[in-house]
């Protein structure tokens, strides 16, 4: 592992399987906040950031694009992401995130996200694109029309509110 400076900033090159910030980083009350990221056998990446007296947050980067990550206060998000509907994995979008309290709440959400093409061979040809998401149950939708340049909103107690976009 080499760790060189270029234009103020760490230069980490080679293929370690763990890394450690030298020295870790000053807080203005003096004290150290540690920085490590470790290559996983299974490809999965783990970040584990230290801060001087109050904890660890350590974030679990999978190779699908999966994360899991629990904070100091013992909170545990966990993400996945999943394709776009025209241009793939090249722009990944959140389809579900669960976030687990110590105290027992949860809060549940799933996303999909469909675009219909005016041209099928052109992905910038967009003719409308729907998100629905889902938060603990209660389904709410966002519609643009790029014709018109209109969002609709419909919340999961089916109320509308429209939004018109100037170009």
């Amino acid at each position: 592992m080499i760790i060189t400076a270029c234009r103020g900033k760490r230069v980490i090159t080679g293929n370690p399987t763990a890394i450690i910030a030298p020295g870790g980083q000053k807080t203005v009350f003096n004290r150290t906040n540690t920085y490590t990221v470790e290559y996983l056998s299974i490809g999965a990446t783990r970040r584990v950031n230290t801060y001087a007296g109050r904890g660890q947050r350590i974030a679990t980067i999978g190779t699908d694009g999966s994360s899991t990550v629990i904070a100091p206060d013992g909170t545990v998000t966990t993400t996945t992401q999943g394709p776009d509907s025209r241009f793939g994995m090249q722009s990944p979008v959140t389809t579900a995130m669960t976030i687990k309290t110590p105290g027992g709440l949860e809060y549940n959400l799933t996303k999909t996200r469909t675009a219909a093409l005016s041209d099928p061979q052109n992905l910038l040809s967009l003719a409308t694109l729907t998100d629905t998401s889902s938060i603990n149950g209660k389904r709410s939708t966002s519609i643009y029309d790029a014709s018109s340049g209109t969002m609709t909103y419909i919340t999961p107690m089916r109320r509308q509110s429209f939004s018109t976009l100037n170009s």
